[in-house]
């Protein structure tokens, strides 16, 4: 399905697929893009990977499928690998499949979820860099790190935390006790390229991060924390169903994993066994995951969504220590309640994104496309964006940037650290999450566009208005989409 489907119902692609759109013509004079936006990547920046990936195909949608197909792949396959390389149960690895579309995925935010694999990857290197203290292991670990900074700032932080509790712990163990610090060179470089991106980028100097914190944890952290335990086992996977019944669904799915935690959890204090420095490992990468989920903010000034992300490391950690656990205290395990579960996940998911595809295929013939529309600003006002409940189409006035290389309301340049910037006053973009739920909200959102040279509009509401202005023409219909130009254009 990710090869068919034209669009994907992830929110934020589109806003990554206009970046890495902007960028890939950023030193092209002939393009509307470079003259209307400005794109600056330097080498000590987080988060800009996907971008420059995104830029090197001759289609960025296609470069995007790509890098989504490979995530598919690579995050099954490298839990298998860390269960294979230490004689591991492989069967288990395979629960990893119920992480696929987790909270980050189905977001959209594609930087985060491509370095979800480069995470585990980067935890598989440091068990090799546990068991053998190398020079080129460590080599390894420096680079892996330094990748998944370059994928996501946050990603490497949790991996960074990771790599600082495992450390401390091999030390305290007696082990290379004398020789911490050098143990911890290869976390050195990236910290360093991290210090100097914090000195730089105005994101981190556009409000006290300290007094919000302080602030945070005195008035809204413990009243999070019912919440964090109701959406630690349901927030990846709720987006298969609209409402409760997507939180019972991926709680079904959370529960394939935890279950049998908890059975060998119970079996463990009547059999104990000795626990190795690897598979102790394995407990730190999970409870460091927890303690992310459990004590991080929700939000952070201009950037959303934090504790929320790191659920399904929890999850994927839970099923690296099912790997071992299982083989010591559940010899008989049933392998078919795993292929089960993996297999009522890939059917409901393969429903999921079946079904998103008339509406993506409708979409996706109807948008204008040609040199005319190049030289215009176009706007979409989306009368339903919502799809099984989730706002999936909120960003899709970025396809003007994505397919036409034109000017559109785009919230490229509200992010906090964000790449694009404008070179010219553009149109602006209107929040309209909220709005577009009733009438009067519609037309707020349609006068705001008023200098727009196209309106794509979606549903009854925005026909109900447009229809009634003079200064705009219907010229299009495809179902429930329609396309307005305006009969005197306004030059931006």
């Amino acid at each position: 399905m990710l090869i068919k489907l034209p669009t994907y119902p992830f929110t934020d692609l589109p806003n990554h697929l206009a970046e890495s759109t902007i960028y890939k013509y950023r030193n092209d004079s002939s393009s509307v893009l470079s003259s209307a936006y400005q794109i600056t990547i330097i080498w000590y920046q987080s988060t800009i990977a996907h971008v420059v990936l995104g830029s090197l195909f001759p289609d960025v949608v296609w470069s995007y499928r790509v890098l989504y197909i490979l995530y598919v792949i690579s995050l099954p396959l490298v839990v298998f690998l860390i269960a294979k390389k230490h004689s591991w149960n492989t069967c288990i690895s395979l629960l990893s499949f119920l992480v696929l579309w987790n909270f980050a995925a189905i977001w959209g935010f594609s930087g985060y979820t491509f370095s979800i694999p480069l995470v585990l990857l980067y935890f598989y290197i440091h068990l090799n860099y546990l068991s053998k203290r190398s020079v080129s292991n460590g080599l390894y670990v420096c680079i892996i790190l330094l990748i998944l900074y370059w994928f996501h700032h946050l990603a490497f932080l949790f991996a960074g935390l990771c790599f600082i509790c495992i450390e401390i712990y091999d030390s305290l163990t007696g082990r290379y006790a004398k020789s911490m610090l050098i143990k911890w060179l290869p976390l050195l470089p990236t910290c360093l390229f991290f210090i100097i991106w914090m000195i730089n980028d105005p994101g981190f100097h556009a409000f006290s991060f300290f007094s919000f914190l302080k602030e945070y944890y005195q008035f809204y952290f413990i009243q999070s924390l019912g919440r964090r335990l109701f959406l630690l086992l349901t927030i990846d996977g709720r987006a298969i169903a609209q409402g409760l019944l997507g939180h019972i669904v991926a709680l079904l799915f959370s529960a394939a994993i935890v279950i049998p935690v908890i059975v060998c959890g119970y079996r463990y204090k009547k059999h104990p066994f000795q626990i190795t420095r690897l598979q102790f490992a394995t407990l730190i990468f999970t409870g460091a995951a927890f303690l992310c989920f459990w004590v991080l903010p929700s939000n952070l000034p201009g950037q959303a969504f934090l504790y929320k992300r790191f659920s399904v490391f929890f999850l994927v950690g839970l099923i690296i220590v099912l790997s071992w656990v299982v083989p010591a205290l559940w010899k008989n395990f049933p392998p078919i309640l795993v292929v089960s579960a993996v297999l009522m996940y890939s059917i409901l998911w393969f429903h999921y994104f079946i079904q998103f595809y008339p509406i993506s295929l409708d979409f996706t013939k109807f948008y204008p496309r040609g040199s005319e529309f190049t030289h215009s600003t176009v706007a979409s006002i989306i009368d339903s964006p919502d799809y099984r409940g989730k706002a999936v189409l909120i960003h899709y006035n970025n396809y003007q940037i994505i397919w036409n290389h034109g000017v559109a309301p785009t919230k490229l340049n509200r992010y906090r650290f964000g790449l694009v910037k404008e070179k010219k006053k553009l149109p602006l973009y209107i929040e309209w999450v909220k709005l577009v739920n009733t009438l009067a909200g519609v037309k707020e959102i349609i006068d705001s566009y008023s200098r727009m040279d196209y309106i794509i509009s979606q549903g009854k509401r925005p026909y109900q208005i447009l229809s009634k202005r003079p200064d705009y023409i219907e010229i299009r219909r495809l179902n429930d989409w329609r396309l307005y130009k305006k009969e005197k254009q306004y030059k931006w």
